[in-house]
């Protein structure tokens, strides 16, 4: 069959039919010898730094292209989750403009990131699903001059339904919100362009179906919003020189990076790379 040379790429397939990558894609040989190559780096070199940094913006520059954005929009996170915290902690929510708006459809761990921020003064609003759809009438009604954001999944984790992005944005953006989308379970079975869905911010990872492994994720922000965003969950590989180990103030990158916090996940960046070369082949 012509795709017998993808299936003996992944030892699983021999003995299991995998039908578990919307929770965890299935390990290849590519990224196994990935995790085998990290471990001989090390065992050869000790620290690499020089490389280990190479190989970050290699990634970052494979993500840009698999997202068609800018390097300088893609920060490179240990999870979603991560990506998504430094977006809440660059954002105000002392003013009357205080408002997320998620939906019935999130990831847990999206929904309670926007919750604790309760704790900061901002309001939550949940769009209810109406058996496996979410119906327009709810988001015309929960959309509000109040709003800051809204907070979409792409597709829904527990049941497969696909948001229509372009009708909420559109929704959103009449009113003065931004938008982010949660993209998890959608990069790698479809194109993703952030230009043509044109929102705010987008978060993904590598531990479905871009045949990754846990640890690696990624976040893009617009490059127009990047001036008016700073997080305070930072880092020095936040900082505009990385490499500065200035302890007396923060001065955080000009780009993307500024939403990336401390060490990069380093072994992992070695699968997601041959995990990325391995999906586009």
């Amino acid at each position: 069959m012509k795709n017998d040379w993808v299936r003996e790429k992944f030892s699983i397939f021999e003995q299991k039919t995998y039908i578990n990558s919307c929770s965890y894609g299935a390990l290849s040989t590519e990224v196994k010898q990935a995790f085998n190559d990290y471990l001989l780096d090390r065992d050869q070199d000790g620290a690499l730094w020089p490389r280990w940094c190479e190989l970050l913006e290699d990634l970052r520059s494979e993500v840009a292209g698999l997202l068609n954005a800018s390097p300088d929009e893609i920060a490179i996170t240990g999870s979603a989750s991560n990506g998504v915290n430094s977006v809440a902690s660059a954002l105000d929510f002392t003013g009357s403009r205080n408002k997320i708006v998620t939906t019935d459809f999130e990831f847990p761990s999206v929904a309670q990131i926007w919750h604790a921020q309760e704790m900061q003064g901002a309001t939550i609003h949940s769009v209810a699903a109406r058996g496996g759809t979410i119906p327009r009438i709810n988001f015309e009604q929960a959309l509000d001059e109040q709003t800051q954001l809204v907070s979409l999944s792409q597709v829904c984790y527990r049941n497969g339904a696909a948001i229509d992005v372009n009708m909420i944005r559109d929704m959103a953006r009449d009113r003065g919100a931004m938008v982010m989308l949660d993209s998890f379970q959608m990069i790698g079975t479809q194109s993703v362009d952030v230009k043509a869905l044109d929102v705010d911010f987008l978060v993904g990872g590598f531990l479905k179906y871009l045949l990754g492994t846990a640890g690696v994720a990624f976040l893009y922000v617009k490059k127009d919003l990047l001036p008016g965003l700073n997080p305070t969950a930072t880092g020095w590989f936040a900082q505009k020189d990385i490499h500065a180990m200035d302890i007396r103030a923060n001065k955080p990158s000009d780009t993307a990076r500024k939403f990336e916090t401390g060490t990069p996940p380093v072994v992992n960046i070695y699968a997601a790379l041959a995990a990325n070369e391995a999906l586009l082949r």
